[in-house]
């Protein structure tokens, strides 16, 4: 085989060496030492060129006699297409069935049949147009992960849309989903002794660790809030599972900034469960995708709670409750706040599993009493909920929750 370089490559396939060399003899006369031209005997062998030189180099055209010794040729066709579906592939043969020229265009989309003994000048024109074929697909194909990097494929799908070129101003549709959003606490102070690039490859280089944690539990980012990220989830337990999966990826990104020299960071988590209007806002020349809901303005709130209680993690009750089996959880009731333009109140639950075992152990020891003491606390029985929250105290001093109470206490006491 040919050494390997980068340059990409075309693939000739016959079981007949003269043939063979006819072709790549033809094809580099032609097309000159931009390529380079590989040769294969049989399926076997030809399958074995590609695995060897898939990792360095681009292979753009494939082209396969059909009568061959083992497999034939349509059989080749169709296997490469199943694994490497961006590879053009093209039949040249003089014997082949119209059984089998019929099943490699169907079932391994060849891109052309040339029959034997071939014209030069129809040689050389199909295999310019192929390779031009090649790069145009690749080029649609990198352009729409490009799109895809900006609005996410699982946005599209919501939307039931293919791809991006589907989507119009306007579309939109109303689902039940499960919002988190996730802040690095004190980020402005943070920033502020950062230079620009310094605080574009920190921001990315977090960014770059929580995503895939996002991703791999059946979420997706909907957007970017400076160093906020906002996600959707269809399955509350994948964003639940998933907060969890970013607090200990965070400690792990802690152990790197410290050895590295840096202050660790702490993140705040919020997730909220509601029906939301998920959709396309805008104008013809200018168009975003975006969820419009209360649910996500709560979530929004129960993060920004997150710095007043030194809470890792909190969560609605509605979301709590959306889990299949709560309890394999540690949670507790940390706030009952009241919604802007709702008559009813909400129930801000803080989770525990991101804790270490002897801080969370502490919190569900005193759970009953603090949530006691919140209960009083709302019913404005503040001498009753100080009590209380004495008494946790001194089992764990050093409960962020607990103190906020009772310094709020001590406020109406005086």
């Amino acid at each position: 085989m040919t050494q390997i370089n980068n340059k990409p490559v075309l693939l000739c396939i016959d079981d007949e060496q003269s043939v063979l060399n006819s072709l790549i003899i033809q094809l580099r006369e032609s097309l000159g030492d931009q390529y380079l031209y590989e040769a294969a005997m049989s399926a076997d062998e030809a399958l074995e060129v590609i695995e060897d030189m898939k990792n360095d180099n681009e292979i753009l055209v494939v082209i396969s006699d059909y009568i061959m010794p083992g497999m034939k040729g349509d059989e080749l066709l169709i296997k490469i297409y199943k694994q490497y579906p961006d590879i053009i592939k093209i039949m040249l043969t003089g014997q082949a069935t119209i059984e089998g020229v019929v099943n490699a265009i169907n079932n391994a989309k060849i891109y052309r049949y040339i029959g034997k003994p071939w014209e030069k000048n129809d040689l050389i024109m199909t295999i310019q147009e192929a390779i031009k074929a090649y790069q145009q697909a690749l080029y649609i194909k990198k352009t729409l992960a490009a799109y895809n990097k900006f609005v996410p494929k699982e946005f599209l799908s919501q939307l039931n849309k293919k791809d991006i070129i589907d989507i119009k101003l306007g579309d939109q549709i109303e689902k039940e989903m499960t919002v988190m959003f996730s802040d690095i606490r004190d980020f402005t102070s943070l920033s502020e002794n950062m230079s620009p690039e310094d605080n574009f490859n920190f921001i990315n280089s977090y960014l770059k660790k929580m995503g895939p944690i996002i991703r791999k539990n059946n979420g997706f980012i909907d957007k970017f809030i400076g160093d906020a990220i906002m996600a959707l989830f269809s399955d509350v337990e994948g964003a639940i599972i998933a907060s969890i999966e970013m607090q200990n990826e965070l400690n792990n990104y802690n152990n790197q900034r410290i050895t590295k020299g840096y202050k660790p960071i702490n993140i705040g988590i919020g997730i909220n469960t509601g029906f939301m209007m998920l959709g396309t806002i805008g104008e013809e020349e200018r168009m975003e995708t975006t969820v419009i809901s209360d649910a996500v303005n709560q979530a929004s709130r129960i993060e920004s709670l997150t710095k007043v209680y030194g809470a890792k993690i909190l969560l609605s009750l509605r979301t709590l409750n959306s889990i299949t089996n709560p309890d394999k959880y540690s949670y507790r009731l940390v706030d009952i706040i009241n919604l802007k333009g709702k008559t009813e109140v909400s129930f801000v639950i803080e989770l525990l599993d991101c804790f270490s075992d002897e801080e969370k152990n502490l919190k569900l020891k005193t759970k009953d009493q603090f949530e006691e003491a919140i209960k009083l606390f709302r019913a404005e029985k503040i001498k009753e909920s100080f009590d209380i929250l004495n008494n946790i105290l001194e089992i764990n001093e050093n409960d962020t929750a607990v103190n906020i109470y009772l310094n709020k206490c001590k406020n109406l006491l005086k």
